[in-house]
């Protein structure tokens, strides 16, 4: 029979590891555990990668709430965004759906996950970047996402997402991914 106090011992044994060491040896080995994650999803199967970015989730998510009053907590609770990520770009079919739709089924869940991650951490709006300080600087760096996915295109060679070059052909997914891989994943990171 499981006794409340060897759950209590449990927490307190995690609460007391997780304070006595440095927030930066706890994320290093959360960055160890979703590395392992990736090899594995990348390189032998998706299933194990995803099934282990689950248990990371799970950890993460766990990890954070016993050190909630913590800034440790509040980072591992923002560090549960990463495998989030993982799991849902590995789990939607991509076949089936037209390839902008993809982005909005990855990412929307994503994009509410990070708000609530916010709120519940009482973060302000600029101090997750969503102020305008130096609007030329900050034009001038989101100018060079444009360079950086054409090179990105030029490495990966994604098929085309549109079937002519016509406005009303890439409105639409232009829209999508900026909001998406542009908006979303700056806010996450």
């Amino acid at each position: 029979m499981f006794k409340s106090s060897s759950l209590i011992t449990s927490y307190n044994s995690i609460v007391v590891f997780t304070s006595k060491h440095k927030p930066v040896i706890v994320a290093f080995v959360y960055l160890i555990l979703i590395s392992m994650a990736e090899i594995i999803a990348a390189l032998y199967n998706p299933v194990p990668g995803i099934i282990i970015h689950i248990i990371i989730l799970f950890a993460l998510i766990l990890h954070a709430t016993l050190n909630i009053h913590e800034p440790i907590g509040k980072m591992l609770l923002s560090l549960a965004l990463a495998p989030m990520i993982r799991i849902a770009s590995y789990s939607v079919p991509l076949v089936a759906l037209r390839p902008f739709a993809t982005y909005i089924l990855i990412y929307f869940p994503l994009a509410i996950s990070s708000f609530i991650v916010c709120r519940s951490l009482h973060l302000k709006q600029s101090e997750v970047g969503l102020a305008v300080k130096l609007p030329a600087i900050q034009l001038a760096i989101g100018l060079t996402g444009f360079i950086f996915g054409v090179m990105e295109y030029m490495v990966l060679h994604y098929p085309p997402m549109v079937s002519r070059l016509a406005l009303s052909e890439i409105l639409l997914p232009a829209f999508v991914l900026t909001m998406t891989t542009g908006f979303v994943e700056e806010y996450v990171f």
